[in-house]
């Protein structure tokens, strides 16, 4: 199915009447926002890219060079997207990413082209890649997490919470799958599902920021301002340099 298109998830709530989260679901191989994620990277290559913007014109100098070897080399093509995703150039991402896929289909390469669509804003196609990737391994949570993603970003909460459950079933503990249940339901109104899942989403991982702002929400929502500060705070303490949850915190502190 996949073809060279060349056109142009840990979390996204936008929560009703409340504030536009940072929730993007788990993409891995690439940050996000807030969420910081694993990167792919070359097998022999030690790059650091904890702080992208220092590093990344000599990364991806070693990356072009590791390429020109070998044209082929799956996880160079790979990092590469992901790189070129981060720094918002989506077609040039597509085209690493469809290589990649040439190189080797699997549900990984074809995840990665699916993130690369998304970036370019081109969701029916990056729907229809996920899905191919859902074909190969019809239990793959990783594809499940992105058509969450893709239905979310595109206000098709329903579907996004459903993709998310079924995923779910496969990775009862994933942390990331729970929050971003929590903020669907949110969203959807559903607040007594979407307390179940933020507190699990916090009990499995204490240190995600995200968990805690999305608790902190849902705490506001029903009312409980008092813990809802408590957990903003929480999300502040682990990540200060997040200004919507300063904001949020802001908010709740002046009622």
């Amino acid at each position: 199915m996949v073809t060279n298109h060349n056109k142009n998830l840990e979390f996204l709530p936008k929560v009703r009447n409340l504030t536009l989260t940072a929730l993007i679901a788990m993409l891995p191989n690439l940050s996000f926002g807030n969420v910081q994620t694993q990167t792919i990277m070359p097998s022999k290559a030690e790059i650091n890219y904890s702080n992208r913007q220092v590093q990344e014109k000599d990364s991806l100098t070693y990356l072009f060079d590791a390429l020109k070897k070998n044209p082929k080399n799956l996880d160079v093509l790979l990092e590469l997207g992901s790189v070129e995703i981060a720094i918002g150039n989506c077609t040039t991402a597509v085209g690493f990413l469809e290589r990649a896929v040439k190189v080797e289909k699997s549900e990984k390469t074809l995840c990665a082209l699916a993130d690369a669509y998304r970036c370019a804003m081109q969701y029916k196609i990056a729907e229809d890649v996920a899905n191919e990737a859902l074909e190969l391994n019809q239990n793959s949570v990783l594809a499940r997490k992105k058509l969450g993603a893709f239905a979310f970003e595109q206000n098709k909460l329903k579907e996004a919470a459903k993709y998310w459950s079924d995923a779910l079933k496969f990775a009862p503990n994933d942390y990331v799958l729970n929050i971003n249940l929590g903020g669907a339901y949110l969203n959807i109104g559903k607040i007594n599902l979407a307390e179940k899942y933020a507190r699990k989403g916090v009990k499995l991982n204490k240190e995600c920021a995200n968990g805690h702002y999305v608790l902190g929400l849902v705490c506001e929502a029903k009312g409980n301002t008092k813990e809802a500060i408590a957990a903003i705070e929480k999300a502040i303490e682990l990540n200060p340099s997040a200004d919507n949850y300063k904001e949020k915190l802001q908010s709740l502190k002046e009622r």
